[in-house]
Order: structure tokens, then sequence, then C-alpha cells
């Protein structure tokens, strides 16, 4: 019984460890394409406010609610399954800009790191390692579902995700945080 215990804990190297993941919660249009490294963790901001109004003063609270998130990934069967879907990467060398909303940092057994990142204007835009990759629907729908990048879209949003609307990937109902299932 040891043995197979062990044997469970034993990785190989070349496995994916963890996903470190930035992402915006929110969508814009950037003025300039926003490169991955430029992607920065910073909380939205909640704050009271003192307010005189027709009624008598009240205290809103004002919510920003505008940030880069992050999360990290560790759960074994979602990384193999994201390691396969990396293994399938074409490069796409028609794509002259990018502009990116998730930025990954795979860390691997081996203590190798890699860099995904996942487009925003153009949301099944992929840069793998710097190099520019085709669209990979299933990928992309892993990583943002398993991060939550859905559940503060509205529903004007979440229609417009490529992913969420190729009908070849098997997958979980979408519910945002307003309750709109997609």
């Amino acid at each position: 019984m040891i043995i197979f215990l062990f044997s469970c804990n034993n990785h190989n190297n070349n496995d994916i460890k963890s996903i470190y993941v930035l992402y915006y919660n929110y969508t814009f249009m950037a003025t300039a394409n926003i490169n991955c490294d430029e992607i920065k963790k910073y909380s939205p901001t909640y704050n009271r406010m003192f307010v005189l109004g027709l009624k008598g003063d009240t205290i809103n609270d004002v919510i920003d609610d505008h940030g880069v998130l992050d999360t990290t990934i560790t759960d074994r069967k979602l990384l193999n399954e994201i390691k396969i879907e990396l293994g399938k990467l074409k490069p796409d060398t028609s794509v002259i800009s990018f502009d990116a909303r998730v930025s990954c940092l795979i860390t691997y057994y081996s203590g190798k790191k890699e860099h995904l990142c996942i487009g925003g204007q153009y949301p099944n835009a992929l840069s793998y390692n710097g190099s520019h990759q085709k669209g990979n629907n299933k990928l992309v729908y892993l990583i943002k579902k398993n991060i939550q990048y859905y559940h503060w879209m509205g529903e004007e949003n979440l229609v417009k995700q490529v992913e969420l609307n190729d009908k070849l990937i098997v997958r979980d109902s979408i519910v945002n945080q307003y309750g709109f299932k997609w």
C-alpha cells in the first residue's frame, strides 16, 4: 500500500506543476495593444462615500470593480488537459498585433517556465512563449472557465466569446454573476 501511495505522488519533470494566471475582470478597448508582461495585479477598490440626497444624507458604497485578478491552477487533471492542448498549438505568422487580457505563467516540475497569453480584442488570439499561435478554443475555454473569467461578464460579452460558441467543445454551462446561463 505504501508503494502505491508513493507512486501516485511521483511526477514526470515534463508535467505541469501549476499555472499562475493574471487577468482583467472587465472588458475594454485599449488605445494601444497591451503586452502580456504589462499585465500586473491590482485589486478592485471599494470606498464609502457620503452623499447628500433629496431624502436626506446617506452613505453609499462606491465600487470600482475593475482590476487585474490572479489565481493559480493546480488541479492535476485540468493541468494534464491543458498540456495536451498546448501540444496542439501551431504557429500563426499572419498575426501582426496582439492585445492581451490573460497572462499565464506555466511552471513544470523540472523548473522550466513558459508563458501563454490570451488576447482580448480577438478573444481566441494566443501567444505562446512570445510566438503567435493559431486559435485553440478548447485551451482558451479550459483556462477561462477555471479562473472564473466568465463570471463577471454580462450577457452581451458572454455571447461574443468565440470558444463558448464552438460546438466541437463539450463544456459545462457558464453562469455569470447575474444568473445568465450560456
